[in-house]
């Protein structure tokens, strides 16, 4: 039984997803280890009320980006992967349609962004006197926008080298100019926040080249294929949001509800296990054009078989990675950040089950499901605004991290419970 599994783990390294994983995998390990150079820099740099200031501020920037792509991309990679191959062509539509809507969402959410800065910066971080950081939030906004669309039209045409190269030069950019700003004494919360927009900025220059703009003068059956791109947009969306919210809930509520040293608690342990999603960044990067154009339901079974085979070595890298945890931290951030040791660890889990959830969710979309995303984002951002609103008081940042982990692992159950029910019922279909 044993002899089987590595049989299989073998034969499924050779297989070239993986080669495209792997090259994916690698840009993303080199743009997680310049970003976290660049986390480590303003940790250390920042004084406590800059770094509760600085990240709530990115995630202002991060949920105005899911509002501002209704699911579309999502939608535009699923539609124009099941052409692309066969007869691009067809798949020149949705390509047609997407950038245009990516381009006026992008502009919308900035000016809007811009408009209610003092709001803005009141609501989110307790000061309109910020309003002029998240103006320069809504510039940054339009650029992740826009950029999103160039990675997922590369996506879809599988080329991933250039893809990686998008990826991860401008982390790169960042670490530097972070130095040289450490360097000239000039690291201040606005500077650090001018370079964070700068990475989108770089990568819509460096995509730039990939688009061709001249299709995107020809005309369209918007009739034919818009509802395509709505069908799935419009549920992509309500989860995007929702899972945008969940993913900044932790910080959010911490922020209102405990003190800024609780806050660099959590920060600084979500920041430290950051570098753990780059493998889950490379399988949805390559798994869900390859899902997408997967046309029988064996096929999908067999894929379903695969991940399961993840399982065992998820465990193992769990069971080396936490012991370590504490040494991690007193190495890369000091004594100053040793109170982060449980938020650290409680992170780690929820990177490794993400990991399992990922490939799972590109069945989802293939089954046409993507309704299941909004009805469990939902279901998860209620457990996790609840569950934080019980235990930070307790706990403060190690409480804020659990409900995150809690709600990740009913994820696998809920996916599960819905692949296999799904599978079950219709064993021998072609899938549409």
């Amino acid at each position: 039984m044993l002899k089987n599994y590595f049989f299989n783990i073998l034969d499924i390294l050779k297989s070239k997803l993986v080669k495209s994983i792997s090259i994916v995998f690698i840009a993303n390990l080199i743009a997680s280890f310049f970003g976290f150079i660049s986390t480590l820099l303003s940790l250390r740099q920042l004084d406590t009320v800059s770094i509760a200031i600085l990240y709530p501020t990115i995630g202002i920037m991060m949920i105005f980006a899911q509002f501002a792509d209704l699911g579309i991309t999502s939608a535009f990679i699923k539609n124009a992967s099941i052409y692309y191959k066969t007869d691009p062509k067809e798949a020149l539509p949705y390509f047609n349609i997407t950038v245009r809507l990516k381009v006026s969402l992008a502009l919308i959410s900035m000016i809007v962004c811009i408009l209610f800065s003092k709001q803005l910066s009141l609501y989110f971080l307790n000061d309109e006197k910020y309003f002029k950081l998240v103006q320069l939030i809504g510039i940054g906004t339009f650029f992740h926008v826009f950029s999103s669309f160039i990675s997922a039209n590369l996506q879809v045409m599988s080329k991933f080298k250039a893809f990686s190269l998008i990826k991860a030069i401008p982390p790169i950019f960042k670490t530097i100019s972070l130095i040289l700003l450490w360097y000239f004494d000039k690291f201040t919360l606005e500077n650090v926040i001018i370079v964070t927009i700068s990475v989108p900025i770089l990568s819509v220059v460096l995509g730039l080249p990939y688009l061709s703009f001249k299709d995107f003068f020809k005309k369209i059956d918007y009739n034919k294929y818009f509802p395509k791109i709505y069908n799935v947009a419009k549920w992509v969306f309500i989860s995007a949001i929702t899972s945008s919210f969940l993913g900044q809930t932790d910080i959010l509520m911490l922020s209102k509800m405990s003190g800024p040293l609780e806050l660099e608690k959590l920060v600084a342990g979500l920041k430290l296990a950051s570098p753990l999603p780059i493998f889950t960044i490379a399988l949805t990067s390559t798994v869900l054009p390859k899902v997408s154009s997967m046309q029988t339901m064996k096929e999908v079974k067999f894929f379903v078989k695969k991940i399961n085979l993840l399982i065992p070595l998820l465990l193992v890298g769990l069971l080396i990675i936490i012991p370590l945890s504490g040494y991690i931290i007193e190495l890369l951030l000091g004594s100053r950040y040793i109170n982060s040791i449980s938020v650290f660890r409680i992170y780690i889990a929820s990177f490794i089950v993400s990991i399992y959830i990922t490939p799972l969710s590109t069945v989802i979309y293939r089954f046409n499901k993507e309704y299941l995303f909004t009805l469990l984002n939902i279901i998860q951002l209620i457990a996790n605004v609840l569950i934080n609103y019980f235990l930070i008081p307790i706990y403060g940042a190690p409480g804020a991290a659990f409900a995150t982990f809690s709600v990740k692992f009913f994820a696998v159950f809920f996916m599960l419970f819905h692949i296999y029910r799904y599978m079950k019922n219709n064993k021998d279909i072609t899938l549409a």
